[in-house]
């Protein structure tokens, strides 16, 4: 038995609950089953049940064993002081509030069906990535596509609370904000918080100000980026240097320090410095790009937005000194749609979703779905089952979904896997009735 089963029953209400005592025998009726909380504190917030006829609002918290509590020390925590209900699945100790007065518990044990028991050890003991793979390879696509839309917007919900926190350090700062998420889409994964670094350490408006100076775009981005300490040979990080030496005086800014930027193992023209060049090409002679993206109808006017190209020192360099063949570095489609997948919609969401203007949100999906999907290990991995994405609205969903359930083993918080777990319980119950019936 484990405590997220208990969660799941009490969600789903996938017991009777028609005929509750409490261990000490009173009578207990649910009159809501609360608000199921995955963040620090209870497990249900705003529940509210009568107990032996008295009406008690407040939360409700669960645990194999009622001891469990003492060992989490919720008797420590306030936010346990307004729990009027311990579910457990056993009471192996008697719990007080702080203030000396008894907890109400309920044992679930009385109350589970063995079928459902058994239908989730077996769904658990699954050894496949995919711990749905079986149901899904079946044929049972209708329904699984169904439940991605409400994953979809799930995973971008959870990239708006973060977000949001960027606005509060920022100001409420869109243009810095996007700034931001460009910048750590264009540094890859290995570079990706490198990026950030760099995006957090260079003030947008200081990139406003210089906007018409693409020599000194970059001396400010390669010089925040802590890249121009070094002792050079040619003119143009000389340059670079003895730029970014008076602007750094002039705005009293500091360089990063301790940043690992990452070449191994990567394609020369991912280097964060043809990165970087491109971000500054980027931001040259452009007002407003959030305003710009917020006006955007189309990934054509997103393709338009982000075209931009390291300047013409990098035509013959992937880094400072080291000559190379001749190659022009532009921001490649690929790496377009990468950004418009992980900065743009995004923001686009979150920008929505913060100024309550829903023709953002709309706007953020319309784009999703005019995107090719993602190829990648996670894609491929659902491509074996049958599941192949016509657009990056459902490789994004089936991304969140790997993620998030099936490789944390969260599949009864997946409502998919929800469906999966009745399935397979109820034919637990019709083998046990064709046992019986033999």
């Amino acid at each position: 038995m484990k405590e997220e089963l208990l969660h799941y029953v009490w969600k789903t209400k996938s017991f009777s609950s028609s005929d509750l005592y409490t261990t000490e025998g009173e009578s207990c009726k649910i009159e809501n089953f609360g608000i199921y909380n995955e963040n620090a504190g209870p497990d249900f917030l705003e529940g509210k049940v009568i107990i032996d006829g008295t009406k008690w609002a407040g939360h409700i918290e669960m645990h194999i064993l009622s001891s469990d509590w003492i060992k989490h020390s919720h008797s420590e925590d306030s936010a346990y002081d307004n729990v009027i209900l311990h579910v457990v699945w056993e009471e192996d100790q008697i719990i007080y509030r702080s203030d000396g007065s008894r907890i109400p518990c309920i044992e679930m044990k009385f109350h589970i069906s063995d079928f459902l028991i058994e239908g989730y050890q077996r769904f658990m003991s699954r050894s496949n990535q995919i711990p749905c793979a079986e149901e899904i390879q079946k044929g049972d696509y209708e329904l699984f596509y169904f439940h991605l839309n409400r994953i979809l917007i799930e995973s971008l919900e959870t990239k708006v609370y973060p977000l949001a926190l960027e606005l509060e350090d920022n100001k409420m700062d869109w243009s810095q904000l996007l700034f931001l998420l460009i910048a750590k889409s264009l540094g890859l994964k290995v570079n990706a918080n490198a990026m950030e670094s760099l995006a957090r350490k260079t003030p947008y408006k200081l990139l406003l100000k210089h906007r018409d100076n693409l020599h000194q775009l970059e001396a400010l981005l390669f010089g925040q980026a802590g890249m121009l300490t070094g002792d050079y040979d040619d003119e143009y990080p000389l340059a670079l240097k003895r730029e970014y030496n008076f602007l750094s005086k002039k705005y009293q800014l500091n360089p990063l320090t301790g940043v690992q930027w990452k070449l191994l193992r990567m394609r020369p023209v991912g280097f964060p410095t043809i990165r970087i060049a491109q971000l500054a090409d980027l931001y040259f002679l452009k007002d407003n790009l959030h305003q710009n993206v917020l006006k955007s109808e189309s990934i054509q006017d997103l393709e338009r937005l982000l075209t931009a190209q390291a300047s013409t020192y990098w035509d013959q360099h992937y880094l400072f000194d080291k000559e190379s063949d001749f190659l022009s570095k532009p921001i490649g489609k690929d790496k377009k749609n990468s950004i418009t997948i992980n900065a743009i919609i995004p923001f686009l969401f979150a920008y929505g979703h913060h100024r309550s203007e829903d023709q953002y949100i709309h706007k953020a999906l319309d784009l999703l779905n005019q995107l090719a999907p993602e190829k990648n290990a996670i894609i491929r991995l659902w491509n074996k089952l049958g599941v192949k994405p016509d657009t990056a609205y459902q490789s994004q969903a089936l991304i969140h979904l790997y993620k998030s359930y099936c490789s944390q083993g969260k599949c009864l918080q997946c409502p998919y896997g929800n469906h999966v777990l009745k399935k397979i319980s109820n034919a637990v119950f019709l083998e046990s009735q064709t046992k019986y019936a033999s």
